[in-house]
């Protein structure tokens, strides 16, 4: 899953439904994931580097797409991030770190506007522009996401917030970019059920 693949790569690979090439699909996996969840009074009993959940929000949305007033958006991704920084406290300017459902290219970009990390219809120019890379604020899928990491479905949303966990503790074993809040959201579906959690230490 991580090796290098250059943009030549992801044109001449294989079409799996126009204009979708293969390398624009994530790889189903197998995997597991797991996270400890303790209230704060125990928390600081078992380390000294807790993470804690601020904020959660759900939302979803028809499973039909054609029924949706507009098939290139994911209301409920854009409804659950609200909720989960209303929930938190939080604007979106304090997060540091991001780790986003990436299933495919496209749906990371229409997560990246439907969050409000970009304006609609910029979010392929941004991420053309290198925006949200290591270093930038925030840094999106610093693990290589679903494409790099492979997607074990179920098992996908906790993988991301171990991911955010660990490098909000700074223990991350691959690129690390750190912080004090992190937000990840998982797709269910076709943008029709979507998590939003917000961490910080």
């Amino acid at each position: 899953f991580r090796r290098r693949i250059t943009i030549s790569d992801v044109i001449n690979s294989v079409t799996i439904a126009d204009p979708i090439k293969l390398y624009d699909a994530c790889p189903l996996s197998d995997g597991a994931a797991a996270v400890i969840l303790a209230g704060s009074d125990v928390v600081r009993k078992l380390t000294d580097t807790p993470v804690f959940i601020a904020g959660v929000g759900n939302a979803l949305d028809s499973t039909d797409i054609t029924s949706r007033f507009d098939i290139t958006s994911f209301i409920a991704s854009n409804i659950s991030t609200k909720q989960a920084l209303r929930n938190a406290g939080l604007e979106l300017k304090d997060i540091d770190i991001a780790e986003i459902h990436d299933a495919y290219s496209i749906t990371a970009v229409i997560s990246l506007e439907e969050i409000g990390l970009a304006p609609r219809g910029m979010g392929a120019k941004y991420v053309a522009e290198g925006r949200f890379r290591p270093g930038d604020r925030p840094a999106v899928n610093p693990s290589g996401g679903l494409k790099s990491r492979g997607h074990p479905v179920g098992a996908t949303g906790v993988y991301q917030v171990a991911e955010v966990v660990m490098q909000l503790r700074g223990d991350f074993p691959g690129v690390k970019v750190g912080g004090d809040v992190g937000l990840t959201q998982n797709i269910g579906g076709v943008g029709s059920n979507v998590t939003t959690i917000i961490l910080r230490r």
